[in-house]
């Protein structure tokens, strides 16, 4: 018997499959038949969903009729944090303190888990992976240089992810594209958490990630939808990019792969910081909109008293 099995949860089924659905009447084009490097994907952002929690919110990410990303995150903090519990979160740490002693500033703990639903295929399990840390660092390493962590001493800010929904990849080296796409979601819904709880930051931390692809024959081009296209065209790169919005501050590169030159990375760095301050934008309008509604049930409120 394998100690690893939770037998009070509901384990369900140990593989899963996607639907084969009837094709639709309607002409429809899907992301592997656009191919243009001028085609973001649909982001809906929504804050305040998850109860119990300073601050929440829920991305979901679309490229066609290709089934996207769906990430939630919940943010508890600043707490205080004293004694042996200064160290002891099962996180992803950023930040200075420790264990017993005094912290000039707040550690942020990250902790990112895989739904047992989210992949296509084989279930995910319960226990944390290298992969789900590797990631939490990886979002730790971008949030942190935007949180004033200094105004916070001796407390910590814990931000929990969940990955509900990986999108399929759709070609053989697309399970990079899919890992940078769930990196850069991750960021995004981390950043649009973290305002919600109202922990100040130094400005808006948005990722976005691209995909240089071609054979050199035919040149190379910079593709917006990762998902689509560049399958069977030579070396491929996979660029994901971290910044600040309006600084045009970098808080994390990642990139996979082999570059034929230093040129293509600067344009794939240039075009994924530009979708990075698109993203941004939609970071700023669902925290106006939670927040206009917040302030007009204050104001109905108030005239019924």
């Amino acid at each position: 018997m394998s100690l690893t099995i939770d037998r009070r949860r509901n384990n369900g089924p140990s593989s899963t499959y996607t639907p084969r659905l009837p094709p639709s009447s309607r002409a429809t084009q899907t992301s592997t038949d656009n191919a243009d490097e001028r085609s973001p994907a649909k982001v809906y952002l929504k804050t305040g969903l998850v109860a119990r929690c300073h601050g929440s919110a829920y991305l979901e990410t679309r490229w066609g009729d290709v089934g996207g990303l769906k990430v939630v995150c919940s943010v508890h903090g600043p707490r205080p944090v004293g004694g042996v519990r200064g160290g002891a979160s099962s996180g992803t740490h950023a930040g200075g303190g420790g264990a017993g002693g005094y912290s000039w500033t707040a550690q942020l703990v990250v902790d990112v888990r895989y739904a047992p639903f989210a992949r296509v295929g084989a279930r995910s399990g319960y226990l944390r992976t290298r992969h789900e840390r590797a990631l939490a660092a990886a979002v730790a390493d971008a949030l942190t240089p935007n949180i004033l962590l200094h105004k916070f001493p001796k407390s910590e800010i814990a931000v929990h992810l969940a990955i509900l929904q990986q999108p399929v990849p759709l070609t053989e080296t697309g399970a990079v594209a899919v890992e940078a796409i769930t990196l850069a979601g991750a960021i995004n819904t981390a950043m649009a958490a973290v305002a919600d709880a109202g922990v100040e930051c130094r400005d808006v931390v948005a990722a976005a990630a691209v995909r240089v692809v071609g054979d050199g024959v035919g040149g190379r081009k910079v593709l917006v939808d990762c998902l689509g296209g560049g399958d069977g065209e030579g070396d491929e790169v996979t660029v994901t990019v971290g910044c600040m919005a309006q600084r045009r501050e970098v808080t994390l590169l990642h990139l996979t792969g082999l570059a034929h030159a230093k040129e293509e990375i600067n344009i794939a760095m240039e075009t994924a910081t530009d979708q990075a301050t698109r993203i941004a934008g939609v970071i700023r309008r669902a925290l106006l909109e939670e927040y206009s509604e917040e302030l007009q049930q204050d104001t109905n409120m108030t005239g019924t008293e």
